[in-house]
């Protein structure tokens, strides 16, 4: 995959408790008045100095959202909302002279704030037919993985329709990517499942694309090098697919098929 980055000094950097609008460099998120977000960036390639230009505006669908949560543990504590958990995004995305345009694309926006050195996740988004999904689970850095359950947040175009709490994600990872270490193992398919009372659900991944992010890298940019090396999971594993949700939720039969994007680390 291609890399494209930016350095930006810290007097260059703008947000704001009072707003959602975010300033890095020549890259903004602006909310727009009617809801909408402006979307620019301009990076460029680390190998060829080609320039990435981005400019799109999402735009989120009606009471699909999720509201937000701060989670804490101990002196870890980190928030996260959704506000376009599904979404489209009209513009274009330009490399150098060529150019992508873009009509109603599938997109998603969402935002964080709090403290997140250290802090491995499982995370995905995905529409399934009619149904829009969510699922996480943040693991803070003095915490053993995998011992809390995860969530899966399911809505419909009138908004929130249930919470599950699966207790693992379990990943096949029958997928290489090749990295600058060599071969790395990542999942080719994922599966959650859970119930609560009479309501059940099934949620299979099946992965098509994926690309993994050394995280070391950037600690030792920052002068970290040290605590990079002691990293247990440093890949930031991004995966592309298909997303088959099955089960039941208040008497209805689930069913339903769609994109999605999911995050691990290995």
């Amino acid at each position: 995959p291609r890399r494209f980055v930016t350095n930006v000094t810290r007097d260059r950097v703008r947000f704001s408790r009072r707003d959602a609008d975010v300033r890095i460099g020549e890259g903004s998120v602006t909310v727009l008045p009617d809801g909408r977000y402006a979307v620019k960036s301009v990076v460029r390639e680390a190998s060829s100095g080609a320039t990435l230009a981005v400019d799109l505006v999402v735009s989120p669908a009606p009471r699909v959202e999720f509201p937000g949560a701060t989670l804490a543990s101990g002196d870890f504590a980190s928030g996260y909302a959704v506000p376009a958990l599904r979404a489209t995004a009209t513009g274009r995305i330009c490399v150098a002279s060529r150019c992508d345009e873009y009509v109603d694309a599938q997109a998603y926006h969402d935002h964080n704030w709090g403290g997140w050195r250290g802090v491995t996740w499982e995370w995905g988004a995905t529409r399934a037919g009619e149904y829009t999904l969510l699922y996480g689970r943040v693991t803070p850095e003095d915490t053993a993985g995998g011992t809390s359950p995860l969530f899966v947040y399911v809505t419909d175009a009138r908004g929130f329709l249930a919470l599950f709490r699966p207790k693992v994600i379990r990943y096949d990872d029958a997928r290489v990517v090749q990295t600058a270490d060599g071969p790395l193992a990542v999942p080719a398919t994922a599966t959650l499942f859970d119930v609560r009372g009479a309501d059940t659900l099934r949620v299979q991944l099946a992965v098509d694309d994926a690309v993994a992010t050394d995280t070391r890298q950037g600690l030792a940019e920052r002068g970290e090098g040290d605590y990079a090396r002691g990293l247990a999971r440093p890949w930031f594993v991004q995966m592309a697919g298909e997303a088959r949700i099955s089960g039941r939720i208040r008497g209805k039969a689930l069913d339903g098929r769609g994109r999605g994007f999911f995050e691990t680390y290995r």
